[in-house]
């Protein structure tokens, strides 16, 4: 096509407008779509954060109570330096809180699924106890909420990760891979 013949024509800048507009209704979707998830992201962070500081404040409970059971019971049972007993090596540190992780990871996944049903986020997740970085980490998951291009995006899920504080006891699980509790 000459453009010479185009722009001598009357009409032909209304007509190029109105060809173009399909183009800027997809950039404008694709651009609304971005921001959608990017808001998605940044309240599953926060659902995420609120949980994994849950699960910490829990974790700081149910680990105290089952130390200070422990150590009422080697005294009990004759051993009068009982925090050497029950938390005197480093085997002995990572065994009780692997063992309190283990057997308490009902009352942890429901700390999880609390703060994570009430800043909207699915009830589904993991619970990461990281000895590397001595924090308890949750990945919380929300299906994509896309009001543009629905049917392509339909079935794609967002996560983000929750940091909770630094806690000095998980560094007893030591630089391995980390604990992971995968809740439905």
């Amino acid at each position: 096509m000459n453009w010479k013949k185009l722009s001598n024509k009357k009409g032909t800048i209304t007509s190029l407008w109105f060809s173009s507009l399909p183009i800027y209704f997809i950039l404008f979707g694709a651009i609304l779509t971005l921001v959608g998830l990017w808001i998605s992201m940044s309240s599953l962070r926060v659902a995420g954060d609120a949980a994994s500081v849950a699960v910490s404040k829990k974790l700081d409970e149910l680990l105290h109570d089952e130390i200070e059971r422990k150590m009422d019971e080697a005294f009990d049972n004759g051993h009068f330096n009982s925090y050497e007993y029950v938390l005197g090596t480093e085997k002995k540190k990572r065994d009780l809180l692997q063992e309190v992780i283990k057997n308490k990871k009902g009352q942890l996944t429901a700390a999880a699924k609390k703060y994570l049903k009430k800043n909207n986020a699915a009830e589904r997740g993991v619970l990461i106890f990281d000895g590397k970085d001595g924090r308890v980490k949750v990945q919380a998951k929300r299906s994509l909420d896309a009001r543009v291009f629905e049917d392509a995006l339909e079935k794609l899920d967002v996560i983000a990760l929750g940091r909770g504080a630094k806690r000095s006891y998980l560094e007893w699980l030591g630089d391995g891979e980390p604990f992971e509790i995968t809740f439905p």
